[in-house]
Protein backbone atom coordinates (compact mmCIF):
# COMPACT_ATOMS: atom_id res chain seq x y z
CA UNK A 1 0.00 0.00 0.00
CA UNK A 2 2.82 2.46 0.40
CA UNK A 3 4.10 1.83 -2.71
CA UNK A 4 1.03 3.08 -4.57
CA UNK A 5 1.28 6.11 -1.97
CA UNK A 6 4.77 6.99 -2.78
CA UNK A 7 3.90 6.69 -6.38
CA UNK A 8 0.38 8.99 -6.48
CA UNK A 9 2.04 11.54 -3.97
CA UNK A 10 4.12 12.96 -6.80
CA UNK A 11 1.57 12.59 -9.66
CA UNK A 12 -1.07 14.57 -7.57
CA UNK A 13 1.55 17.45 -6.74
CA UNK A 14 2.69 17.64 -10.04
CA UNK A 15 -1.00 18.44 -11.45
CA UNK A 16 -1.91 20.59 -8.89
CA UNK A 17 1.25 22.57 -9.74
CA UNK A 18 -0.02 22.67 -13.05
CA UNK A 19 -3.28 23.62 -12.49
CA UNK A 20 -1.51 26.85 -10.60
CA UNK A 21 0.13 27.99 -13.40
CA UNK A 22 -0.42 31.36 -14.35
CA UNK A 23 1.11 31.53 -17.36
CA UNK A 24 -1.89 28.79 -18.54
CA UNK A 25 -4.76 29.61 -20.49
CA UNK A 26 -6.90 29.70 -17.10
CA UNK A 27 -6.27 33.38 -16.98
CA UNK A 28 -7.83 34.05 -20.53
CA UNK A 29 -10.88 32.51 -19.08
CA UNK A 30 -11.30 34.78 -15.74
CA UNK A 31 -10.64 37.80 -17.98
CA UNK A 32 -13.75 36.49 -20.36
CA UNK A 33 -15.94 35.63 -17.51
CA UNK A 34 -15.41 39.59 -16.16
CA UNK A 35 -16.23 41.27 -19.13
CA UNK A 36 -19.76 43.10 -19.05
CA UNK A 37 -22.27 43.39 -21.86
CA UNK A 38 -23.19 46.43 -24.00
CA UNK A 39 -26.20 47.69 -22.92
CA UNK A 40 -28.47 49.43 -25.41
CA UNK A 41 -31.52 50.28 -22.97
CA UNK A 42 -33.22 49.91 -19.76
CA UNK A 43 -36.31 50.50 -18.34
CA UNK A 44 -39.23 49.81 -16.14
CA UNK A 45 -42.67 48.14 -17.73
CA UNK A 46 -45.12 46.66 -15.86
CA UNK A 47 -43.30 46.03 -12.65
CA UNK A 48 -40.37 44.18 -14.62
CA UNK A 49 -37.23 45.64 -14.80
CA UNK A 50 -35.75 45.18 -18.58
CA UNK A 51 -32.85 45.56 -20.55
CA UNK A 52 -31.45 44.86 -24.14
CA UNK A 53 -27.97 43.66 -24.00
CA UNK A 54 -25.67 42.34 -26.84
CA UNK A 55 -24.39 39.08 -25.41
CA UNK A 56 -21.69 37.37 -27.71
CA UNK A 57 -22.68 39.33 -31.29
CA UNK A 58 -26.78 38.13 -30.40
CA UNK A 59 -29.33 40.89 -28.75
CA UNK A 60 -30.64 39.67 -25.86
CA UNK A 61 -33.49 40.61 -23.49
CA UNK A 62 -32.44 40.20 -19.74
CA UNK A 63 -35.38 41.18 -17.32
CA UNK A 64 -36.50 41.02 -13.35
CA UNK A 65 -38.97 41.37 -11.50
CA UNK A 66 -38.09 41.51 -7.58
CA UNK A 67 -41.15 42.89 -6.39
CA UNK A 68 -44.05 39.85 -7.37
CA UNK A 69 -44.52 36.28 -7.16
CA UNK A 70 -42.56 33.91 -8.46
CA UNK A 71 -39.43 36.92 -7.83
CA UNK A 72 -37.20 36.52 -11.30
CA UNK A 73 -34.00 37.81 -11.30
CA UNK A 74 -31.55 38.11 -14.26
CA UNK A 75 -33.62 36.16 -16.26
CA UNK A 76 -31.80 36.26 -20.30
CA UNK A 77 -33.87 35.52 -23.58
CA UNK A 78 -31.84 35.23 -26.62
CA UNK A 79 -33.09 36.95 -29.79
CA UNK A 80 -33.41 36.27 -32.94
CA UNK A 81 -31.30 39.03 -34.09
CA UNK A 82 -27.62 40.07 -33.86
CA UNK A 83 -26.92 43.21 -31.93
CA UNK A 84 -26.61 46.21 -32.35
CA UNK A 85 -30.55 46.66 -31.42
CA UNK A 86 -32.86 48.70 -29.63
CA UNK A 87 -36.60 49.59 -29.08
CA UNK A 88 -38.02 51.82 -31.35
CA UNK A 89 -39.01 54.87 -30.15
CA UNK A 90 -41.47 58.02 -30.58
CA UNK A 91 -40.68 61.55 -29.51
CA UNK A 92 -37.61 59.76 -27.35
CA UNK A 93 -38.83 57.17 -25.05
CA UNK A 94 -39.58 53.32 -26.56
CA UNK A 95 -42.87 53.26 -28.45
CA UNK A 96 -45.28 50.93 -26.76
CA UNK A 97 -49.31 50.50 -27.73
CA UNK A 98 -51.19 48.88 -24.87
CA UNK A 99 -53.44 46.30 -25.43
CA UNK A 100 -56.23 44.05 -23.57
CA UNK A 101 -58.97 44.26 -20.84
CA UNK A 102 -58.59 45.02 -17.02
CA UNK A 103 -56.08 42.61 -15.45
CA UNK A 104 -55.06 40.89 -18.39
CA UNK A 105 -53.84 44.25 -20.18
CA UNK A 106 -50.42 43.87 -21.34
CA UNK A 107 -47.91 46.05 -23.58
CA UNK A 108 -46.56 45.17 -26.94
CA UNK A 109 -42.86 46.81 -27.53
CA UNK A 110 -41.21 46.43 -31.09
CA UNK A 111 -37.25 45.90 -30.97
CA UNK A 112 -34.81 46.47 -34.37
CA UNK A 113 -31.65 45.08 -34.51
CA UNK A 114 -29.72 42.73 -36.89
CA UNK A 115 -27.15 43.35 -39.10
CA UNK A 116 -26.85 46.49 -41.08
CA UNK A 117 -27.73 47.11 -44.61
CA UNK A 118 -24.78 48.29 -46.49
CA UNK A 119 -26.90 49.94 -48.79
CA UNK A 120 -28.08 52.09 -45.91
CA UNK A 121 -24.89 52.79 -43.60
CA UNK A 122 -26.53 55.93 -41.78
CA UNK A 123 -28.10 55.31 -38.69
CA UNK A 124 -29.49 57.72 -35.67
CA UNK A 125 -28.99 58.53 -32.62
CA UNK A 126 -30.17 54.85 -30.93
CA UNK A 127 -27.95 53.36 -34.07
CA UNK A 128 -25.43 55.40 -35.00
CA UNK A 129 -23.76 52.32 -37.08
CA UNK A 130 -26.89 51.84 -39.46
CA UNK A 131 -30.41 50.69 -38.55
CA UNK A 132 -31.27 47.23 -37.91
CA UNK A 133 -32.79 45.20 -41.02
CA UNK A 134 -35.22 42.49 -38.51
CA UNK A 135 -37.94 43.16 -36.11
CA UNK A 136 -39.05 41.10 -33.16
CA UNK A 137 -42.58 42.08 -31.01
CA UNK A 138 -41.99 41.47 -27.07
CA UNK A 139 -45.55 41.76 -24.79
CA UNK A 140 -45.19 42.44 -21.51
CA UNK A 141 -47.74 41.26 -19.18
CA UNK A 142 -48.03 41.90 -15.12
CA UNK A 143 -46.79 38.38 -14.73
CA UNK A 144 -44.60 37.25 -17.61
CA UNK A 145 -42.85 38.46 -20.83
CA UNK A 146 -43.49 36.52 -24.36
CA UNK A 147 -41.41 37.54 -27.56
CA UNK A 148 -42.36 36.86 -30.80
CA UNK A 149 -40.23 34.18 -33.13
CA UNK A 150 -39.04 34.32 -35.45
CA UNK A 151 -37.49 38.04 -36.43
CA UNK A 152 -39.32 39.51 -39.54
CA UNK A 153 -37.70 42.29 -42.05
CA UNK A 154 -39.58 45.54 -42.00
CA UNK A 155 -39.31 45.67 -45.58
CA UNK A 156 -37.29 46.75 -48.74
CA UNK A 157 -35.06 49.24 -46.18
CA UNK A 158 -33.85 48.95 -42.40
CA UNK A 159 -35.88 50.61 -39.58
CA UNK A 160 -34.34 52.72 -37.72
CA UNK A 161 -35.20 52.94 -33.66
CA UNK A 162 -35.69 56.84 -33.31
CA UNK A 163 -38.72 56.77 -36.42
CA UNK A 164 -41.36 55.18 -34.81
CA UNK A 165 -43.86 53.11 -36.10
CA UNK A 166 -47.66 52.49 -37.31
CA UNK A 167 -49.78 50.69 -34.80
CA UNK A 168 -50.74 47.74 -37.13
CA UNK A 169 -46.98 46.28 -36.67
CA UNK A 170 -48.20 46.44 -33.06
CA UNK A 171 -50.98 45.52 -32.97
CA UNK A 172 -50.72 41.94 -35.24
CA UNK A 173 -49.23 40.49 -31.95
Amino acid sequence: MKKYVLWLTPLLISLLLAACDTNSENTSLLATVNEVPESYVSMNVNGFDVSLENEKGTCTLVYSRLDGYPRIEGKKIAMDMEAPCNFIHYKGSPQFYEYGRDRVKFKVFIVVGGPTDAKYPKGDDLMPKGCGTLLQRIAIFSDQIRIDFPSFSPGAAPQCPSVGMEEVWYATY
